[in-house]
């Protein structure tokens, strides 16, 4: 049975007699009920972003080696990349 994230038997231990099981520690933990974790939300990206990577690898998934270039992103999608010329 699980009480307060522990597993205690009928005789009311958890399993070991009384004793902290020492490979699982934090199965003891008992948090106080009345801290609230803050809630954070995580923003998305900004359909407006614009983002410059200059002199970058890159790999372009058709299993050819990465090549040196530019990559220019706008809000999630990259828009324009250019191959450096040696």
């Amino acid at each position: 049975m699980m009480v307060n994230g522990m597993n205690v038997h009928s005789n009311g231990d958890n399993g070991t007699g009384g004793k902290v099981d020492t490979m699982n520690p934090h199965d003891c933990v008992q948090w106080d009920p009345s801290l609230k974790p803050k809630n954070y939300t995580i923003k998305g990206t900004d359909p407006d972003s614009k983002v410059l990577f200059r002199d970058v690898n890159i790999l372009d998934s058709t299993g050819a080696d990465p090549f040196k270039g530019d990559v220019y992103i706008e809000g999630k999608r990259a828009s324009f990349f250019e191959k450096e010329l040696l």
